[in-house]
């Protein structure tokens, strides 16, 4: 890394593609952005991430990520923290996307993180698209983390700069998540607020502007302030 020592107070500096891949071997410390990322359209390694990444209001470039398994997103599965963060130029095909996260569990949250799809962006899911999170709450993923689902994501905003439809898949389609539910482990309460989208969207069944589906097992659900267009 740039500096740091990936605690709180004094976080891993990310200057470079590399080092934000490197997170992955780091993946319960704190992480600061220096520098806007341009990742080239290289196929990206998603992976789990249950620390804290502060964007610093900076700008990740032209991500892509073509993977023949679920969960894919910058991360994997985050039961950590993301803010502050903004993506330009997306490009996910796979099961269960989002362009933050694949899946968020735990205490999850992302807040003050911007989303611009450019007209060769596409978020692509077979089940499961969100613009930030595919899912949140799983079934089939097997990790230690705590029985309770709490997940927030807030101050977030999802734009297209094309009419055609940059946000698809067959079920549970969402401009800010795919669907919320419980799955096989503990309780999933969900907030989100503050958040804006402005795509077009289309699916099969459980297709929304914000979320595409709510479980009738979550517990706690919350979407307030929030608008859509498309």
């Amino acid at each position: 890394f740039a500096g740091g020592s990936g605690t709180k107070t004094n976080p891993y500096i990310i200057e470079n593609g590399g080092q934000l891949l490197l997170m992955k071997d780091y993946s319960s410390s704190y992480f600061k952005l220096a520098n806007d990322i341009d990742l080239d359209n290289h196929n990206w390694l998603p992976f789990e991430f249950r620390g804290e990444l502060d964007g610093n209001n900076r700008t990740i470039y032209n991500l892509r990520i073509e993977r023949s398994y679920d969960f894919l997103g910058i991360f994997s599965i985050l039961l950590g923290k993301v803010r502050n963060l903004n993506v330009n130029a997306v490009s996910i095909k796979g099961n269960t996307v989002g362009t933050i996260a694949g899946a968020m569990l735990a205490k999850a949250e992302v807040r003050n993180c911007h989303i611009i799809l450019t007209p060769n962006s596409m978020i692509s899911g077979e089940t499961f698209a969100g613009g930030f999170v595919g899912r949140i709450g799983t079934e089939n993923y097997d990790s230690n983390y705590e029985d309770d689902i709490d997940v927030g994501i807030k101050e977030c905003t999802l734009k297209s700069q094309s009419d055609e439809y940059l946000l698809l898949g067959n079920e549970g389609v969402g401009g800010i998540a795919g669907v919320a539910e419980l799955g096989r482990y503990g309780l999933v309460e969900l907030e989100i607020k503050d958040c804006s989208v402005l795509c077009n969207i289309m699916g099969g069944y459980c297709v929304g502007g914000i979320v595409g589906g709510v479980g009738v097992r979550t517990s706690k659900s919350q979407i307030s302030s929030c608008d859509y267009e498309g």
